[in-house]
């Protein structure tokens, strides 16, 4: 279906007297055929996504492929002089399930500049390190040949390959494991860390 922009057709009741921007809820995996619909039609759309590094590897050894991540998830921003028939012309679009608008009215509710630029300008922080285990850590395996054995984090390295003592038949052994394939079972104290760093030295 072709969309008209307001400059295609009369201006008619609940007209925005400018150009606005409008929260899009995109249908469940709507997301990309409405972004597309709506931008083919002549929309400016706003739809950031967040690339974070996947911290496992595939088979072969190599990372794998960066994780892209709708920041807000099935919401995006689209920016238009507002009508009815553009609002319905929006609403009927592949992909689009609702233009968020007045609780009970159904009257889109522009977002300001001032909130569009607030939002661009604070992305959020990666805190994916936060999760990722550290030098002390008790961590369980969760895959592979030990999945069920917890060890501590001897050595980490910048791909996030761990070196991991467990006991196996009473005996420590060091082995190397992903960090994508272990979760946190206890965070070492930093008096902790500290002191096996210098005892290591």
């Amino acid at each position: 279906m072709q969309i008209e922009t307001a400059s295609d057709r009369p201006q008619t009741a609940h007209v925005a007297h400018s150009s606005a921007w409008f929260v899009i809820e995109a249908t469940e995996n709507g997301g990309d055929k409405a972004q597309l619909a709506l931008a083919v039609a002549g929309l400016t759309i706003w739809r950031p996504f967040d690339v974070r590094r996947d911290p496992t590897r595939g088979r072969n050894g190599k990372p794998r492929r960066d994780i892209r991540t709708a920041r807000f998830g099935r919401y995006f921003f689209i920016r238009c002089t507002m009508t009815d028939d553009l609002a319905a012309a929006v609403r009927s679009t592949t992909g689009v399930a609702d233009i968020l608008g007045a609780k009970g009215s159904g009257t889109p509710i522009p977002v300001s500049d001032d909130q569009i630029d607030w939002l661009k300008a604070h992305r959020p922080e990666d805190r994916t390190t936060e999760h990722l285990p550290r030098l002390k850590d008790r961590i369980r395996i969760k895959e592979g040949s030990f999945a069920g054995f917890e060890g501590i984090v001897t050595a980490v390295d910048r791909k996030g390959v761990l070196k991991v003592e467990i006991e196996i038949f009473g005996r420590p052994s060091p082995i190397i494991v992903e960090s994508g394939h272990v979760e946190i079972v206890f965070r070492a104290k930093p008096s902790a860390i500290s002191a096996y760093a210098h005892k290591a030295a």
